[in-house]
């Protein structure tokens, strides 16, 4: 990604690229406690994660050259849409392709031809007077939830949208206490799973994480405690501040920067960031039923994003100098596949960001914007 790859991507890659640069590592999850032995615990097969004195000896570290690499076989380049900035790129199962919010533009549904099909417009809804939107989740259907964040009290809300674009119902989450919302993710009976952090009284940081499913009038149906929320961000620089003195910047980024997506078999699946990548698959009953972890190979590669296709998880990783790898695990965490994320036949192009997987047959969609500025999307498989 240190490589030109032309105009405002660019410039929305490096921010990304400073954001890591600035993070820490997560603490490691706790041991499992003894009350939760009816949580399905896959263990990782020894052999798919090099010994830790090897890594250093395959070139870059953490990526053998043995790997198998992504490659563009397909592009298409926009007549209308430009890459403007944006935020979570996503899919859904029929191709189409979702560009979140960035500007208050509002989030752009674009087939596989490059072709605007549906605008989602947060801000133009007639019931809440929106100033900022968060996270989003798209249904197999093609309905779009979206976390806002409202001028007035109460200021959190959950905006629906049809298919179309159209503005359908709004969404107030009742908790009792005030929540950040992180992700939020749909199950097939129509509750909803977000997670987010709420206020540590301590530190009075928006820090202690929260794991809830809602039904869809906004009743809270049920807390969710996790293994790693055990965990908090060390809040010790906040005590004895010298009057004047900065506030020093402290989040719980596991929660923060994870990611949430729904899989075929009924399950919500967590991602909580961190290297390895934890995960949680949560049933529509409230219920952890699996955790694992997928593990990059090396310490110094952090998950980037994650996307679900059938009864797999493609997650990608990244590291500071920019190098890319792909782990491909199924829905019990076995690892199935690890790859390489390669140029594109255009000297020096960057494939882009990733935005979506299919599993049958396996491909992947990156994003990028051609000499133009014009939405580029690339078909990329392995080779």
């Amino acid at each position: 990604m240190a490589r030109r790859i032309g105009g405002l991507f660019f410039s929305l890659l490096l921010c990304v690229a400073c954001w890591a640069q600035s993070s820490g590592t997560p603490q490691p999850p706790d041991k499992a406690d003894s009350s939760k032995a009816a949580v399905k615990e896959v263990a990782q097969p020894a052999a798919a994660v090099a010994p830790p004195d090897t890594r250093a000896a395959e070139g870059k570290e953490g990526t053998a050259s043995s790997k198998v690499r992504l490659t563009a076989v397909e592009s298409v380049v926009s007549k209308t849409e430009t890459l403007t900035a944006f935020s979570q790129p996503t899919c859904d199962s029929d191709g189409n392709v979702y560009l979140g919010p960035a500007d208050g533009s509002g989030i752009r549904k674009i087939n596989a031809k490059g072709e605007l099909v549906a605008s989602f417009k947060p801000r133009a809804n007639p019931d809440i007077d929106v100033y900022s939107e968060g996270r989003y989740s798209v249904t197999p259907d093609g309905e779009l939830y979206i976390h806002v964040e409202s001028k007035t009290p109460p200021h959190r809300y959950i905006l629906v949208f049809k298919s179309d674009g159209s503005y359908s119902t709004t969404i107030r989450p009742e908790t009792g206490f005030s929540v950040v919302p992180s992700t939020i993710a749909i199950f097939p009976n129509g509750n909803l799973l977000m997670t987010g952090n709420k206020l540590d009284r301590k530190s009075k940081l928006f820090i202690v994480p929260f794991t809830g499913i809602f039904r869809s009038d906004g009743k809270l149906l049920k807390e969710i405690t996790l293994e790693q929320e055990e965990h908090l961000p060390d809040t010790s620089a906040m005590q004895n501040l010298k009057p004047g003195q900065p506030l020093p910047v402290i989040s719980n980024r596991a929660v923060g920067w994870g990611h949430t997506e729904p899989a075929k078999d009924g399950n919500i699946y967590v991602m909580r960031w961190g290297s390895p990548a934890s995960f949680y698959a949560i049933s529509p009953g409230g219920e952890v039923v699996k955790r694992f972890t997928v593990d990059p190979g090396s310490s110094s590669y952090d998950p980037d994003n994650m996307h679900i296709s059938g009864n797999r998880i493609a997650v990608e990783f990244r590291n500071k100098s920019f190098d890319e790898i792909i782990k491909i695990v199924d829905l019990d965490g076995q690892e199935l596949e690890t790859y390489e994320i390669s140029p594109t036949d255009t000297p020096k192009e960057h494939l882009g960001v990733f935005a979506c997987y299919s599993m049958s047959p396996e491909r992947f969609t990156f994003l990028i914007s051609d000499t133009d500025y014009k939405l580029k999307m690339n078909q990329v498989e392995a080779r």
